[in-house]
C-alpha cells in the first residue's frame, strides 16, 4: 500500500503422501504344470490406498515387453480372473498399474508352458482278461501307468467295472 504497511495471511496445509498401487499374482504358479493347448488361469489381486480398483490403469506385457491384449478389469474387490493360451516355453507375465496420482506399481510371475498335453497310457497287469474269482473274495488290481510329461506316481488311475461301476482310485 502507499504507506508501505505490511500485511500477511497464512494457510496451514497438511500434505499426505500417497502410496503406489500394488498387485499380487495367485495364478499362474511358478511351479505349476501348464500346457500349450490348455488356457492358463490368471488370478491377480490389485489394490491402492487412494483409488478403487476400477480407477487403476492396467497394462499387460510379456517378459520381452511386448504388449498383451487382455480386456479384463478388476472386480470391486480388486480381483482379476481370466485365462489365456501361451505357446510352449518360458514366460513372464507382467502387470503395470498406474493410479490417479501417477504413482506406479508392477507385479510379475514367471512360469513354463509345456507342449500340448498328451494322454497317459495304462496297461492292466492283473487280473488278466477273462480271469475268474470267488464270489466275495478280494480282487487285487495292478496296472502300469505312464505319462509323457509327468512321473507315473503323479498320475491317478480310476478303476471301473462294466457291471459294478466305479471301483476306486489308485496312483
Amino acid at each position: 500500500d502507499p504507506a508501505n504497511a505490511l500485511g500477511t495471511a497464512s494457510v496451514e496445509l497438511v500434505v499426505h503422501e500417497t502410496g503406489a498401487p500394488a498387485a499380487t499374482f495367485s495364478s499362474p504358479n511358478p511351479d505349476g504344470f501348464y500346457y500349450a493347448d490348455i488356457p492358463v488361469d490368471i488370478s491377480v489381486a490389485v489394490s491402492d490406498a487412494e483409488d478403487t480398483p476400477d480407477q487403476l490403469a492396467l497394462s499387460w506385457t510379456d517378459g520381452t515387453g511386448a504388449e498383451l491384449v487382455l480386456s479384463i478389469a478388476p472386480d470391486a474387490d480388486g480381483e482379476i480372473h481370466d485365462s489365456l493360451l501361451f505357446a510352449e516355453g518360458d514366460h513372464t507375465l507382467v502387470l503395470d498399474l498406474v493410479d490417479s496420482t501417477g504413482k506406479t506399481g508392477t507385479a510379475s510371475v514367471s512360469f513354463s508352458v509345456w507342449a500340448a498335453n498328451q494322454p497317459p497310457t495304462c496297461f492292466i497287469v492283473s487280473p488278466v482278461d477273462g480271469a475268474n474269482g470267488e464270489l466275495g473274495a478280494t480282487a487285487t488290481f495292478v496296472a502300469q501307468l505312464a505319462d509323457p510329461e509327468l512321473a507315473a506316481d503323479t498320475v491317478t488311475a480310476e478303476w471301473r467295472s462294466d457291471l459294478d461301476g466305479n471301483l476306486g482310485l489308485s496312483s
